[in-house]
């Protein structure tokens, strides 16, 4: 993050240890992002700007994001600029009435295929009479939705079973629980492995 007197203002660049889901509570006071700024960004799969102050989605900021599925802008923001979401995976985007621009080449579509010359359904939860509802209609691939995207993840703990302590053990599942975007999870006690000492759950 950009810092303006201890405060985020600016993304500049996603590292390479992001977790997968970026929740509203972390984008609060960030007004700006630079270029590229999530590119190749392999680990996101969704992000939520709604408590940002963001004003535009700026060139290729998502491009190359292979696992991204959906985006929430605020309504602070005005415009989405080219190859913003080029070569992404997003299937979900909601858009508010507050922009007013999206560049013709912001999105894979029909007309602008990926690199592998194809384009992915993308749903916009849109405003009627939007710019983005005027978009969208454009583009074969782009469709309107009226659906609110489902922000509960599924959590799961692995362990390897009670007493095991070969090499080679399959870890089992121990423990799974649906957690709400912007919650944590609640680690589960550690069946333990023979000869070795439980230090922290990791995330894969």
């Amino acid at each position: 993050f950009q810092l303006e007197d201890g405060a985020k203002k600016g993304i500049v660049q996603c590292l390479p240890n992001r977790s997968k889901t970026v929740a509203p509570g972390e984008l609060v006071g960030v007004v700006e992002m630079s270029d590229e700024a999530f590119m190749d960004c392999d680990k996101l799969g969704s992000i939520d700007f709604s408590q940002s102050s963001l004003t535009r989605v700026p060139k290729s900021a998502f491009q190359d994001t292979d696992t991204l599925f959906s985006v929430v802008l605020p309504n602070s923001c005005k415009s989405i600029s080219t190859n913003a979401f080029h070569d992404s995976s997003v299937q979900f985007v909601e858009i508010p009435g507050s922009v007013t621009y999206i560049d013709p080449y912001a999105f894979n579509t029909n007309t602008n295929l990926n690199s592998e010359g194809k384009c992915k359904e993308i749903e916009f939860l849109c405003e009627a009479d939007s710019a983005a509802e005027t978009y969208a209609n454009e583009y074969e691939n782009i469709v309107i939705t009226d659906r609110v995207v489902d922000r509960t993840f599924s959590v799961r703990f692995y362990d390897y079973p009670e007493g095991t302590g070969a090499e080679d053990a399959t870890m089992v599942l121990v423990d799974e629980q649906l957690v709400k975007m912007g919650d944590s999870a609640v680690p589960p006690t550690p069946v333990g492995r023979e000869g070795y000492i439980f230090k922290n759950w990791s995330m894969d």
